[in-house]
């Protein structure tokens, strides 16, 4: 017989987090609106970004992640969430909490830009603290700082911009496999030379796709089809 076991943060007793929120509509630079969000980080888990009418920007995680003992992540620290661990020997409890001030942060970057898209966005060789395995691909990341990027370099940001960013239906990852896809040899498999001809329109047709997931587009749903 076995008994389960549940620890979260949810469960922690005293949160503060309304101290934080009341702070954060105080907070007049960044130093203050990081401060706010140590009241929070007891239960809030998110990604926050920062301006100021000065003109800075910056970027903070909040939360409490756990150091826990036990089996390990991909890294050799933290823990391996890929499955429930044992909870009723206490080998894999949690062993305390990353500080807030360890959390990844940043002030006026270099490059004028933040992207944060729920993907990973430390290096596990440089950062010390484990966060977890599982986070969003880069895709979208990726897809953001291109276009921020080229604006910034071309005129700036626009309402107008952000509004066509918003509503982009264009997709990376189809675009990748497209372009892979296309590259392919029909001619040199083994299928009848009819079927070699259509295949070749058909990849060719996906090398001129800018990977836009239209609803009336015929190329998006191939690849749908294909990649499913």
């Amino acid at each position: 017989t076995y008994k389960l076991a549940y620890s979260g943060l949810p469960t922690r007793p005293k949160s503060k987090a309304l101290v934080g929120i009341r702070r954060l509509i105080d907070a007049r630079d960044h130093a203050m609106f990081d401060a706010a969000l140590i009241f929070a980080s007891d239960v809030i888990s998110l990604n926050f970004g920062f301006g100021s009418t000065s003109g800075h920007i910056g970027y903070m995680l909040c939360g409490s992640p756990p150091i826990r003992r036990g089996r390990r992540g991909d890294n050799g620290q933290g823990g391996d969430e890929w499955y429930p661990l044992c909870g009723w020997t206490g080998e894999h409890d949690y062993n305390g909490w990353v500080d807030h001030s360890a959390l990844p942060k940043v002030l006026d970057p270099p490059s004028g830009l933040i992207v944060s898209a729920n993907h990973r966005l430390v290096d596990y060789s440089d950062y010390p603290e484990y966060l977890g395995l599982c986070f969003v691909s880069a895709y979208r990341a990726r897809a953001i700082h291109k276009l921020l990027s080229s604006s910034v370099s071309s005129g700036g940001i626009t309402m107008q911009l952000l509004s066509e960013a918003m509503g982009s239906q264009r997709s990376l990852p189809a675009e990748e496999f497209a372009a892979l896809v296309s590259s392919a040899n029909v001619y040199a498999s083994s299928c009848t030379a009819e079927d070699a001809e259509r295949a070749s329109r058909v990849l060719a047709a996906l090398g001129d796709w800018d990977g836009t997931l239209s609803a009336n587009s015929t190329i998006a749903a191939l690849y749908e089809t294909m990649h499913a």
